[in-house]
């Protein structure tokens, strides 16, 4: 309680397993834990935390010029309210609802923390990512969790009444975890070949997470991270701004034998196939490319990141997909985040220092198999 009142989130975490099903695993297994609720200042159902004479708010501010919309929402009670107004009335309103927690972008806060009477609210905002601040994410979002067709089933919303409702719900299905139940349905899925199933809470971005390891592929219309650490090794983010379907690869050679999603013309393939079965269209596809590099000091004979590298491009710009976005070659390893519903990719290039560890694979991928194949990561 403390720590929520003094502004920080606080990450619950429960044993998804008992010892004995861990065991099943192996014998040195961890049994699995699993963040299932994260409380923050204005996400907080304990009545011993709770003031009975007052509501406990939460909400969600979106601006637009001169016009702002804020979203509000009781979760014990389930009030929820949504509300237009002029940039000149936000003052007055903040102070009649008093909300615990209000979310905002990284732009709206700037653009408030101008005005002298923005101070006391600082400290109440937190910063969310402009991407869950879109009136047509948030429009779906409203409608589905209402269980509508559309939002015109609402009546006359303004495009940032349904940005801020949107973020609204998206925070409140990330901290309220939904988390818990999404990961089990998420784990008793039938798995495809070759489609990632590695699954948790990731609590930097809020959201569920899946790991896309060498070799495989993952798509989805669904609000979550796709995530993949590259060396010498490409990742291919294909997306349909339509549809809002988009999935990732991981693929380690250009070619090589059997119909395997460790090499690139098969992966890519695969991945295409995947994302047009789920009503994308070929000719809406866009691509972000990522990883090809040099992570074995020395290795200039055999660059097997430059020739993937190659291989991907060629085989984009064959197919027609537009690359908007590419961080490849170097000698860094890199950390890919990837958002399927909004196309959005985020790549962080990691240390050098751990670099080694991803180069040690590869040497021992690089040793030669009995088929005779190279396998690198």
């Amino acid at each position: 309680p403390r720590l929520v009142r003094a502004g920080y989130r606080v990450a619950i975490c429960e044993q998804m397993e008992t010892p004995e099903e861990a065991r099943k695993r192996g014998y040195k297994e961890i049994v699995r834990r699993d963040v299932v609720r994260i409380v923050t200042p204005g996400t907080i159902t304990e009545e011993t935390l709770l003031s009975p004479q007052q509501a406990h708010y939460l909400a969600a501010l979106a601006l637009r010029e001169e016009s702002i919309a804020l979203a509000w929402l009781e979760l014990t009670t389930g009030e929820f309210i949504t509300t237009s107004s002029a940039f000149f009335q936000l003052s007055a309103l903040l102070a009649r609802i008093q909300p615990k927690e209000l979310l905002v972008t990284q732009d709206a806060y700037d653009l408030l923390s101008a005005q002298l009477w923005f101070a006391e609210w600082r400290d109440y905002c937190s910063i969310r990512p402009q991407v869950q601040f879109t009136a047509t994410s948030g429009e779906r979002r409203l409608a589905a969790h209402f269980k509508v067709t559309s939002g015109a089933s609402f009546g006359e919303f303004s495009p940032e009444e349904f940005a801020a409702c949107g973020a609204l719900i998206d925070y409140v299905q990330l901290t309220q975890l939904d988390a818990s139940a999404r990961l089990d349905a998420l784990r008793s899925r039938p798995r495809r070949p070759g489609e990632a199933s590695t699954y948790w809470f990731e609590p930097q971005f809020g959201r569920v997470a899946v790991k896309v390891a060498p070799g495989e592929h993952y798509v989805s219309q669904e609000d979550l991270l796709i995530m993949t650490t590259l060396g010498s090794c490409v990742a291919a983010c294909l997306w349909d701004r339509d549809t809002h379907v988009g999935g990732m690869n991981h693929f380690m050679l250009p070619d090589g034998d059997g119909e395997t999603g460790r090499y690139g013309a098969f992966a890519m393939e695969l991945l295409i196939n995947e994302i047009l079965k789920r009503g994308a269209r070929r000719g809406a596809l866009e691509a972000k490319v990522f990883g090809g590099g040099q992570v074995i000091a020395g290795m200039h004979s055999m660059n097997v990141g430059q020739r993937n590298v190659a291989f991907v491009m060629d085989y984009l710009h064959t197919e027609r997909i537009p690359v908007l976005s590419k961080d490849v070659l170097d000698q860094c390893p890199r950390k890919v985040c990837f958002i399927p519903t909004t196309g959005k990719a985020m790549v962080k290039r990691l240390s050098p220092t751990q670099a080694p560890l991803l180069a040690a694979r590869e040497r021992t991928a690089t040793a030669p198999q009995a088929a005779g194949t190279v396998d690198l990561f």
